[in-house]
């Protein structure tokens, strides 16, 4: 790599990464705590060509959820959002 370091700044990178390798492993020992999945989805994947022409899109995926008793007005299901900027 071109590196040529001496012991002494070896130790001393060692010592500056330390603090942060230990505060990484603090939260790494951490459960996870993940809620319960209430509606299964697909892994999802990437779509290409056509699909994705204006590179918007990272992943696409599924969620099968239950039809929902909505009061809305404008025929949307509660949760469902349009991803247009309000100006339009």
């Amino acid at each position: 790599m071109g590196l040529s370091l001496t012991d002494s700044d070896v130790k001393s990178f060692i010592d500056l990464m330390r603090p942060g390798v230990a505060a990484y492993n603090v939260v790494d020992a951490m459960p996870d705590n993940l809620p319960r999945v209430k509606y299964p989805r697909t892994p999802g994947y990437r779509p290409m060509g056509d699909e994705n022409k204006h590179n918007a899109w990272y992943v696409k995926t599924k969620v099968e959820a239950p039809p929902a008793a909505s009061s809305r007005q404008d025929g949307r299901a509660e949760g469902q959002h349009s991803c247009w900027p309000a100006y339009r």
